[in-house]
């Protein structure tokens, strides 16, 4: 397969069973193909570990925004640590999901919580809009995204 995809022939169609189509492709064309099976494949990692309520959060944010467009465990500030929950990095919005009720959560512990504040006063000075969930409001996401 690698000296297939060297000489620019990429194969379609259900490897192992019958091969619909061989066809060159430029290695441009490969590049971003391989390049979003990557994105693909580390996006599907990443939703085997979400709680329903973030699960439920990201499907609100793919659905009006497009897959390509929201960003998980985003850096969205210069020079800073802070990762926001979810982010569409073009129009500069950013979610975060709060979970308050876990005995593990460092949003209940004054230096979580402080250190929550100052990435989000962080982010508004670097004119960022961030919205906030917790399990008890995370349902009204779907209202908000009808206001974007």
């Amino acid at each position: 397969m690698t000296d297939l995809k060297q000489r620019g022939i990429f194969i379609e169609g259900n490897v192992g069973r019958k091969l619909t189509a061989i066809k060159p492709v430029s290695k441009s064309d490969l590049k971003k193909a391989e390049k979003e099976i990557g994105k693909a494949k580390k996006k599907a990692v990443n939703l085997v570990s979400l709680s329903k309520e973030k699960k439920f959060i990201e499907d609100a944010l793919i659905a009006t925004f497009g897959v390509s467009n929201v960003e998980r465990e985003y850096k969205g500030i210069e020079g800073r640590k802070f990762r926001f929950d979810w982010a569409v990095p073009s129009k500069m919005i950013a979610f975060e999901y709060n979970g308050l009720f876990s005995a593990k959560s460092r949003h209940t512990t004054p230096t979580g919580y402080t250190a929550d504040m100052e990435k989000i006063n962080l982010a508004q000075i670097n004119n960022w809009k961030i919205f906030q969930f917790t399990a008890l409001n995370y349902k009204q996401i779907t209202e908000l995204l009808t206001h974007l």
